[in-house]
């Protein structure tokens, strides 16, 4: 009973962010906006509620579910609608990418403009990430690094783990 509350009002909340999107498109297209406007969807982490038997918290695991989280990005003109890609992005991607997108320059940071690989999929990119946690309710510390189809999780609180996300994805 529990877990049905606490998803129940997960799911609450997303139906508000889904509405509030889909208001905010139908705003674009009635005024004739959307075709040209960039627009990027991000979450800045997955959900926990109840992964890996029962788990609860955000970011002090270093579990797909939390990291590898949503980005959608409809370009204007709709170019390249509906495809995916499979290269490993950052939420520190985004700004470089708007800057871009919009004919603005950016100081060098950490982050890389998106823009390439949504251009080409095949274009070069980066096979190596990193994500840092330091806990917020918990004791907790962490650094990922994720390598093509490998992340390690660094754990200063309990055991390191090295993962082929491919073979075993949990």
């Amino acid at each position: 009973n529990e877990w049905a509350t606490i998803i129940s009002r997960y799911y609450a909340q997303t139906t508000i962010i889904d509405e509030a999107i889909g208001n905010l498109l139908a705003y674009l297209k009635a005024n004739d906006l959307y075709d040209s406007t960039t627009i990027i969807f991000a979450a800045d982490h997955g959900e926990s509620a109840g992964i890996h038997g029962g788990m609860f918290d955000k970011g002090s695991m270093g579990y797909e579910e939390l990291y590898h989280i949503p980005l959608i990005i409809k370009r204007s003109r709709n170019e390249n609608s509906g495809e995916t890609r499979d290269q490993l992005v950052s939420l520190l991607d985004i700004t470089p990418t708007l800057c871009e997108v919009a004919g603005a320059s950016m100081p060098k940071g950490d982050g890389e403009s998106l823009v390439p690989i949504l251009d080409n999929r095949d274009a070069e990119w980066r096979d190596t990430l990193v994500s840092e946690f330091y806990g917020h309710r918990l004791v907790a510390w962490l650094r990922i690094a994720w390598h093509k189809n490998f992340k390690y999780v660094h754990n200063l609180a309990d055991m390191d783990e090295l993962c082929d996300i491919e073979k075993d994805p949990a």
